[in-house]
C-alpha cells in the first residue's frame, strides 16, 4: 500500500454517489468519473443482505477469503493522481510516513496559517472521503481536525510511538484546546474538548462563534497491523460514534497512525452499515487495499451486524422492549428465543482438555475458550514453583476495563497455592466466592492462608454481614506480604454461599453486586470471581456488575452484548435460555426498584401514595 488512496478507494467506487473533488484546476491530471461498465459491475457484486450469510459461509468452506482479497486488491491500480502538496519540501516534515501521502484532488485545505518561519501553508495530511449517499462524510487523516473525531490507535503499540500526545497540550498556535470530560470504558474512551481561537476577543460574537465542542471516540482494542479480537465491541463502537454526528456538524475525522488501514476499515463499516439499513444490500468485494486479515474481519463484522440488530435499550424503554421480545411470532417462537440462540457461541476447545490439564477442570462443560490459533481472551496458565499443576483462569471484559474480571473455578486442593499466585501476580485485591450450580460444599472451596516463596498470606479479620434476605455474607481481610521487600497487598474476600438466592426477591441480587462494586471502585487490579466450575453463577455476577455500571453511566443496558461477549470469552456460561432471561429479569427488577424510589421521593408533602397500585418493580418482574 503506497498511499492512503489504496486503502480508501473502495469508498469512492463502492457507492454511485461518490465524487472526486478537483479543487485545484491547475492540476496536470484530471480524474474522470467511473464508466457505466464499472458501475454495472458494482451493482452485480452487491449482495442482498439476506444472501451475505451464505456468501461468507461459502468463503469459509472453500477457503476463498484470500482469493477474494487478492482479486479486489488487484483492482487497486495507479490511477495517476498527484501528491504534489505532500511532496513539497515545506510539507514533508508533516507526513508521519513517507509513503502515506495526501492526494491533491481531495486533500483537506486548512485556513492559511503562517508557520514558525513565516511561510504561509494550508497543508495537512488528510483527505475527504465520501460516505453512503453523502459527499465528504469523512476526513481520513494522520491527526485530528474538528467535529466528531474517531481515533483507532493507541499512543504506543509494541514499543513504537504511533501518535504524539496532541490532546495533552493546551495551546496549538492560535488555538486553545481544553479537555472538558473523559470517560474510560473497556474498549474505548470518550473525550469532550472545547477548541477556541485565542486571537478572537473575549466575549465577542466572533469569539463565541469560533469556540467549538469536539467529541472524540478513541477505540483502544484495535492493535496496529492486526484486527480486534472480537467484532461485537467494534460494531457497537461504530454505531455509537456514528450516532453522535448530527446533520449540522462537519465531516467525521477518522485517524489511526498512518490514516489508512484501520481508518479505512472504520469508514467502510460505517458506510456499509448505513447501506444495509437503507437499501438492504452490501458490497464487500469493493473493499480494496485492506490487509487480508482486515478483509476477513470486515466480512465477519458485517455478518454479525446482519444477525444482530441494535440491542442497547434506554432504561425507560426496557419494559416495552422485553414485552416485544416475549411476544411469539407466527411460528410460535419469541424474539427472545432468537436473540438467545445468536448469543450462544462455541469455540474449538483443546488446551484445557489435554490429558495434562483434564484433571484440573471440575467440569468439562465450563472451560476457557480458545480460537484456532491462540488462547482466547487472555486465558493464562499459572504454574506454582513447587507444583506440577497448572491453574487455568480467564480474563473477562467488564464495563470499565477489558480485563475487569478474572473468572475461574473454585481451587482444587492441589491448586490453592496457584490461586494465590494468580492473586499476587495480577494485583487482585477483591475476591468473590460463589457456590455455583453444582452446590459443592467441600472444604476445599475455603481458601486457606499459606506461605509461599515470594510472599506470605495472613488473615487479618473475619466479619459476618447479614444481608436483607437474612443470608450471611462472610468477609475476610487478607494481607499478602513480599518476602524480599516491603510490598504489601491487601485483599478483601467476599464469600456468599447462596447467591443468587432463589427464595428471595430478585432485587436482592444486587446487594452483593453493589458491595463488591463499591470495594472494587478504588482498586486497580481485576476482581476475581469464582464458583464451583467457573460457570454460570460467576458469569452472571460479572454480567450484572457490567450492566449496572452501564445503567448508572449511560442510563441504558445491553443485555445481549454482555451475554454474548461472556459466551465468547467463556464458552457455555449461558447455555440455557432461563439463564439468559434471568439477566433481563434482574435488570427489570433493578430499574423498577429505582422507579419506585423516585416515586416515593416525588410524592406529595403528606407522603400519600395511592393504595392498591402495584409497584413498578412488581410490574416489571411479573412481565418475565
Amino acid at each position: 500500500i503506497s498511499t492512503r488512496w489504496c486503502s480508501l478507494c473502495c469508498i469512492l467506487t463502492c457507492f454511485q454517489t461518490a465524487h472526486f473533488y478537483i479543487d485545484d484546476s491547475s492540476s496536470p491530471r484530471v480524474i474522470t468519473a467511473p464508466s457505466t461498465t464499472a458501475l454495472a459491475s458494482d451493482e452485480q457484486t452487491a449482495f442482498p443482505v439476506k444472501d451475505f450469510v451464505k456468501h461468507v459461509a461459502k468463503l469459509h468452506d472453500t477457503q476463498a477469503f484470500q482469493r477474494e482479497f487478492e482479486e479486489v486488491h488487484a483492482c487497486t491500480v495507479d490511477l495517476g493522481m498527484t501528491t504534489d502538496s505532500s511532496n513539497h519540501p515545506d510539507n514533508k516534515t508533516k507526513n508521519r510516513y513517507s509513503n502515506i501521502l495526501a492526494y491533491d484532488h481531495s486533500r483537506v485545505r486548512l485556513s492559511p496559517q503562517a508557520d514558525k518561519d513565516g511561510k504561509t501553508t494550508d497543508y495537512i495530511n488528510a483527505n475527504y472521503v465520501d460516505g453512503f449517499k453523502k459527499q465528504r462524510s469523512y476526513i481520513a487523516a494522520q491527526g485530528p481536525l474538528r467535529s466528531i473525531i474517531v481515533m483507532i490507535t493507541n499512543l504506543v503499540e509494541k514499543g513504537r510511538v504511533l501518535l504524539g500526545q496532541w490532546r495533552c497540550r493546551e495551546e496549538y498556535g492560535s488555538f486553545g484546546v481544553t479537555v472538558k470530560s473523559t470517560r474510560v470504558l473497556a474498549y474505548y474512551t470518550q473525550r469532550t474538548f472545547t477548541v477556541r481561537n485565542t486571537h478572537s476577543k473575549k466575549g465577542s460574537q466572533k469569539g463565541r462563534g469560533n469556540e467549538r465542542t469536539v467529541t472524540q471516540y478513541h477505540y483502544t482494542q484495535w492493535p496496529d497491523m492486526g484486527v480486534p479480537e472480537f467484532a461485537l465491541p467494534l460494531l457497537s463502537f461504530v454505531r455509537k460514534s456514528s450516532k453522535a454526528k448530527t446533520n449540522d456538524m462537519g465531516p467525521v475525522v477518522v485517524h489511526c497512525s498512518a490514516g489508512v488501514g484501520r481508518t479505512g476499515t472504520y469508514i467502510v463499516l460505517d458506510s456499509m452499515l448505513k447501506q444495509m439499513k437503507d437499501e438492504g444490500t452490501i458490497n464487500i468485494t469493493e473493499v480494496r487495499g485492506q490487509p487480508s486479515s482486515a478483509h476477513t474481519h470486515l466480512s465477519h463484522t458485517l455478518l454479525l451486524s446482519r444477525s444482530q440488530q441494535e440491542t442497547e435499550v434506554m432504561a425507560a424503554h426496557l419494559h416495552r422492549y422485553v414485552d416485544e421480545l416475549l411476544t411469539p411470532g407466527p411460528a410460535g417462537r419469541t424474539h427472545l428465543d432468537k436473540q438467545f440462540k445468536v448469543s450462544i457461541v462455541f469455540y474449538c476447545i483443546f488446551n484445557s482438555l489435554q490429558d495434562c490439564n483434564r484433571n484440573k477442570n471440575r467440569n468439562s462443560s465450563a472451560i476457557p475458550g480458545e480460537s484456532d490459533t491462540f488462547i482466547s481472551s487472555g486465558a493464562e496458565v499459572f504454574t506454582g514453583q513447587k507444583s506440577q499443576n497448572d491453574f487455568i483462569v480467564l480474563f473477562l471484559q467488564g464495563y470499565r476495563q477489558s480485563s475487569e474480571f478474572i473468572i475461574t473455578q473454585n481451587p482444587l486442593p492441589g491448586t490453592i497455592k496457584d490461586f494465590w499466585m494468580m492473586i499476587w501476580d495480577h494485583n487482585a485485591q477483591v475476591i468473590v466466592s460463589l457456590l455455583g450450580v453444582m452446590n459443592f460444599l467441600n472444604s476445599d472451596i475455603v481458601i486457606v492462608p499459606i506461605s509461599y516463596e515470594m510472599f506470605t498470606v495472613t488473615q487479618r479479620s473475619e466479619t459476618h454481614v447479614c444481608l436483607s434476605n437474612e443470608d450471611m455474607l462472610v468477609v475476610h481481610d487478607y494481607v499478602l506480604e513480599a518476602t524480599q521487600d516491603d510490598f504489601v497487598l491487601e485483599v478483601k474476600h467476599f464469600h456468599a454461599p447462596r447467591w443468587p438466592n432463589p427464595d428471595s426477591p430478585i432485587s436482592n441480587t444486587f446487594e452483593l453486586v453493589n458491595l463488591v462494586k463499591k470495594e472494587s471502585a478504588t482498586k486497580d487490579g481485576p476482581t476475581v470471581v469464582h464458583d464451583d466450575v467457573g460457570g454460570v453463577t460467576a458469569g452472571t455476577f460479572c454480567a450484572l456488575s457490567s450492566l449496572t455500571h452501564q445503567l448508572d453511566t449511560e442510563g441504558s443496558v445491553d443485555v445481549f452484548q454482555v451475554a454474548k461477549l461472556t459466551n465468547l470469552m467463556r464458552p457455555g456460561i449461558f447455555s440455557d435460555i432461563e439463564q439468559y432471561q434471568f439477566l433481563y429479569k434482574a435488570m427489570l427488577s433493578l430499574i423498577g426498584t429505582q422507579e419506585d424510589e423516585k416515586t416515593l421521593q416525588s410524592s406529595d408533602n403528606n407522603g400519600t401514595i395511592v393504595v392498591g397500585t402495584a409497584s413498578t418493580a412488581e410490574s416489571l418482574e411479573s412481565l418475565v
